[in-house]
């Protein structure tokens, strides 16, 4: 299911030079973020929807940033403060870019989160590393959170396996709208 996900993503891709921005202006329009939210992005890695567009629109509007660290394999992500300009590097997997370590750790109150495939249930499926169901998990233990994935509309299929401890989104932005679950 994961190569044809990579497969669709990039087709999609290919075909629509517009997605990102199509994606953002979506969002925007249709997302609700909370009053002094922190909203965490993602650098875009493989193919996937560019976040950027909207973390730019986002961070004029006002909104603080944050990007994702990867702290360890089988560990939670912990974020970073991000401002589109900031300086970034090479993290300590699969070379994804992340805020240098002189940016203070934050604890994001809205996350966007990358996938390679989502349903009308709710759920994605990501790379396997269960990185970011792990963070999900644990920040909604510590309270309330919106997990919004962003897609290529293409990227919907009938149903994504789950397990027991994958996280179900609350939305999916993509280039054709907004889902809610």
């Amino acid at each position: 299911m994961r190569q044809e996900a990579l497969a669709r993503r990039l087709e999609a891709l290919q075909q629509n030079s517009n997605a990102a921005q199509n994606l953002c202006e979506h969002f925007l329009r249709d997302v609700t973020i909370p009053d002094n939210a922190i909203v965490a992005g993602y650098s875009q890695y493989n193919n996937e929807m560019d976040a950027a567009p909207l973390l730019h629109a986002l961070h004029a509007r006002g909104c603080a940033l944050a990007l994702p660290v990867i702290v360890g394999k089988g560990k939670s992500l912990v974020f970073r403060a991000y401002a589109p300009d900031d300086p970034l590097a090479a993290g300590l997997m699969l070379n994804i870019q992340e805020p240098l370590n002189d940016k203070p750790l934050v604890e994001p109150t809205v996350l966007v989160v990358p996938l390679l495939a989502f349903d009308t249930k709710g759920y994605r499926l990501g790379y396997g590393g269960g990185f970011y169901d792990r963070t999900i998990n644990v920040l909604r233990q510590k309270g309330d959170v919106l997990v919004v994935g962003v897609a290529f509309a293409n990227q919907q299929v009938s149903e994504v396996p789950i397990g027991v401890f994958d996280a179900k989104l609350d939305a999916v932005a993509t280039d054709k709208g907004i889902l809610r679950f």
